[in-house]
Parts: structure tokens; sequence; C-alpha cells
């Protein structure tokens, strides 16, 4: 493991190592069907929808609960949307990590 701990020390990676990583994987992720414009819509369309609830609640139509459950919803959903999976990693677009995912169950951070 000492020696291991020494090798991994002694590694020197370009400042910019994970944009290149998140490229390939972005690159990855088209090849493999991602469609850019589609999710954009997706996410117009959730946000509309948490606008929807909010005005339903504002008004009274809707308790606090099933509020908050369906906002809570919305939100899951666009985290989804706001990262790209390719080959069981999500693209991170904020630092370029692919996280690892096995099913729908997160289970920690991987790093490249």
């Amino acid at each position: 493991m000492q020696q291991f701990g020494e090798l991994l020390q002694g590694l020197r990676l370009p400042a910019y190592w994970r944009d290149m990583v998140r490229e390939q994987m972005i690159e990855a992720a088209q090849k493999a069907g991602f469609d850019q414009e589609a999710m954009e819509r997706e996410k117009e369309r959730l946000r509309l929808k948490r606008g929807r609830i909010l005005k339903q609640h504002r008004d009274g139509y809707i308790e606090d609960e099933e509020m908050e459950a369906e906002v809570a919803a919305v939100e899951l959903a666009l985290r989804a949307l706001e990262v790209p999976e390719t080959n069981g990693r999500l693209v991170d677009s904020r630092d370029g990590r692919g996280t690892p995912r096995y099913g729908h169950a997160y289970l920690g951070t991987w790093r490249a």
C-alpha cells in the first residue's frame, strides 16, 4: 500500500484533466444517443410543472404535504436531467467527475 501511495503521489495530471474526462464522457453519451435538445425541453416542462404545483398550493388547491412531495419529485427529476449517464457513469456538469450508479442507487463517488 505504501508503494502504491508513493506511485500515486508521483503521478502528475494536467490542470485541465477533469475537462478532458468530461468531454470524453459527453462524446460517449452523444454516441449512445444522448439528445441535449430533448433534455432541455424536458427540463423546461418540469420547471413549468413546478410553477403550476406552487400556484395550486398558493391558491389552496393542494395541502402542504402534497405540494412538498410533488416539488421534491420534480426537483429529483430535474437533478437526474442535469447530468447525462454513459457507461454506468454520470457526467457531472459541475466538475467532470463520473459518479457510479447501479440502477437508481447512488453508492459513492468515483474520481478519475
